[in-house]
């Protein structure tokens, strides 16, 4: 008979392909086919048919988290500097989890996200196994943000070390923790020595066939010759997300108008859902650059440009599009804080870079050193393969995830 699992999150759409949306649609996954999944998610009730359709779960349970709350949350943190997830998920969400937990019968509590762990402390729940995905260390993310709204940053400076401690907390009440990179495991268990290593495994997103079979197409082109300079170069991001607005209007403004000077012709493709306006109309101001906004089939970008440019200054977390340029053996520069892994080497798997002239300058060495670049796209490809296939971080994942329940 199965260990009955309860896996609580934030909504999130399984057809989407955001790397938190990845993230979590694979972990459930995974877990449904080792376990009896109970889900329990925060969002609304209309989208409860879609995660009957895409899972194998006994039971979905909808927990309706209203505005009002969100906005009452918020105001008191700009007011009384009060712990913005506390105050969000505390109380009535608490007691809504505990009665579920206790009236079916649950073995182990998988929580997306340590603000959703504050019911791990109840006594009553004392022989359950409790598992955690912090998926990153937010409180770093809130240190390394530096060009944002005044408002974000009044937001980060008022939580960033209330935030640091609940995620602290949340991995010693947990039985086990996930986290996304070696960077951040390595700052938590900094912040606290008494945090045994251990106790907090790296899981990595994977990624999906469609990009590993881009890899092959372009590793193929290599081997036989046929990989000629395109003079495109591209960066590959959701542009909802305040981080890759940041890093796309610096490639914009300080890194593309030098490459343009150095090599003509040469075109910026930027790709990704949802721009904002002004990245819209700095786009059409420079005929060398084409937004094409979101794209069905990576394929027709990636087999046909030379190197991914992702300039990112807040480096925490999934990077799920440094994955595609992996596991798509494109050729990636980045900073070198993105390099989730001491597997990955710079100028082996992937270019770093840090100062915008940094970005120049490698950019412009693509078009220079063209063994040295095939190299680079052989190896990374090697390396996903090895280490991102879906299929393999879903057998280490449910291979930790035994070992603490057996336990």
């Amino acid at each position: 008979m199965k260990k009955k699992l309860l896996y609580i999150t934030r909504e999130f759409n399984p057809t989407k392909k955001d790397g938190l949306s990845i993230r979590f649609s694979n972990t459930l996954d995974a877990l449904t086919k080792e376990y009896e999944v109970h889900l329990l998610y925060i969002g609304n009730k209309e989208n409860e048919y879609i995660m009957k359709e895409s899972f194998d779960i006994k039971k979905i349970s909808v927990f309706n988290l209203k505005k009002q709350k969100k906005i009452f949350s918020f105001l008191k943190t700009l007011t009384f500097g009060a712990n913005y997830y506390k105050n969000l998920y505390g109380g009535k969400f608490n007691d809504y989890v505990i009665n579920y937990i206790l009236e079916n019968d649950i073995d182990i509590v998988y929580v997306n996200y340590f603000y959703l762990t504050s019911f791990f402390t109840d006594k009553r729940l004392i022989h359950i196994k409790k598992i955690v995905d912090l998926i990153d260390a937010i409180s770093l993310h809130m240190k390394e943000a530096k060009d944002v709204s005044f408002f974000r940053k009044l937001f980060y400076k008022l939580q960033r070390d209330s935030v640091l401690k609940s995620e602290l907390e949340a991995v010693k009440i947990s039985d086990l923790a996930f986290i996304t990179t070696e960077t951040e495991k390595k700052y938590l268990l900094e912040k606290n020595n008494n945090i045994k290593s251990g106790k907090i495994k790296i899981l990595w997103n994977g990624v999906d066939k469609e990009i590993f079979d881009i890899g092959e197409a372009k590793i193929k082109n290599i081997k036989t010759k046929e990989n000629h300079y395109k003079k495109k170069i591209a960066f590959l991001g959701s542009m909802d997300y305040y981080p890759n607005q940041i890093a796309v209007r610096r490639l914009i403004k300080n890194i593309f108008p030098k490459i343009t000077d150095k090599i003509k012709n040469i075109e910026l493709i930027i790709l990704g859902k949802n721009p904002p306006q002004d990245i819209i109309n700095m786009c059409k101001e420079n005929h060398n650059i084409s937004l094409l906004g979101y794209v069905e089939d990576l394929s027709e970008v990636l087999l046909n440009i030379d190197v991914l440019i992702l300039p990112m200054t807040i480096a925490s977390g999934i990077q799920n599009k440094f994955l595609t340029g992996l596991a798509s053996a494109t050729p990636t520069i980045i900073t070198k804080r993105a390099l989730f892994t001491n597997k990955l080497k710079p100028k082996i798997h992937v270019i770093t870079a840090e100062s915008d002239e940094d970005y120049i300058e490698e950019i412009l060495n693509i078009y220079i050193n063209k063994q040295n670049i095939k190299n680079i796209s052989l190896n990374a490809y090697t390396f996903a393969k090895e280490y991102l296939d879906w299929n393999s971080v879903k057998k280490r994942f449910i291979q930790q995830i035994n070992e603490v329940s057996e336990g």
